[in-house]
């Protein structure tokens, strides 16, 4: 779902409007599939960003506590709710989880 928006943005990168059509097209996805699996972390992680992608930072920090529940050491969930706490400015939230992302795997670029 990402790497189709990506591709998007490197044909057009100034047609919000598609882009935008393309994130409500991947929440919707996504919502269907967490009818199915609510418990799906993945799907949760790839929600939360797209939130936050669309500054719907509350959104994005509820579906990735969630998948930090479900999956405490999901370094990407981590590092998505690090950068969501940056732009909303809170900043030792931040710090502490791109820190924690990077204590589970020192390797995440992401992070």
């Amino acid at each position: 779902t990402l790497v189709g928006l990506n591709q998007l943005l490197e044909i057009n990168p100034n047609n919000a409007d598609t882009l935008m059509s393309r994130y409500e097209e991947s929440l919707a996805n996504l919502n269907k599939s967490l009818e199915i699996d609510p418990n799906s972390a993945c799907a949760l992680v790839i929600r939360g960003e797209i939130y936050r992608i669309t500054n719907i930072y509350e959104e994005s920090l509820a579906d990735l506590n969630k998948s930090l529940e479900i999956d405490p050491i999901n370094t990407s969930a981590l590092a998505i709710r690090g950068i969501t706490y940056h732009m909303m400015s809170r900043h030792e939230e931040s710090l502490a989880n791109l820190n924690k992302s990077l204590e589970i795997d020192p390797n995440y670029v992401f992070a």
